[in-house]
């Protein structure tokens, strides 16, 4: 357990710091989701969002309350990205099956290529600066 969080809030939740942890796991098919759902709000498909949600929700919620049960705390913590991954493969799926053209290749999405090098690169730089300047070189980057 970090140091800093001790002493911002002592050990009263230190049980909770590796569930905390664990939720990070659902955070990339979060931010994933949030480019699908203006998405399909463009093409007009709320209602098939809205069964997407119902679904997912149908699944989710017996789940986490059978795993909540059996394993605590940590089973509803385990069906997060679950849920997360499931949402946003129904959605890709309705996506591209009302507009094709919006299809891409997965393996772009896991793979590590000179695009991803030279932007790590470009951020490196720009905190390698000299810190005494406030010329706002990160937002002229973004």
């Amino acid at each position: 357990i970090p140091p800093g969080l001790r002493i911002l809030f002592g050990d009263k939740y230190n049980y909770s710091i590796p569930l905390a942890l664990f939720l990070l796991i659902a955070l990339p098919f979060d931010g994933f989701g949030v480019v699908l759902r203006p998405a399909l709000f463009s093409i007009k498909a709320q209602k098939g969002l809205l069964k997407i949600t119902l679904y997912v929700l149908l699944l989710i919620i017996p789940l986490g309350a059978l795993l909540t049960k059996f394993f605590g705390a940590w089973g509803f913590i385990l069906v997060t990205p679950f849920g997360s991954s499931i949402a946003i493969y129904l959605r890709y799926r309705y996506l591209v099956a009302e507009r094709s053209e919006m299809s891409f290749d997965w393996r772009y999405v896991f793979r590590w290529d000179e695009y991803d090098r030279e932007f790590l690169a470009r951020v490196i730089k720009i905190f390698r600066r000299d810190k005494s300047s406030d010329s706002g070189d990160l937002h002229k980057f973004l």
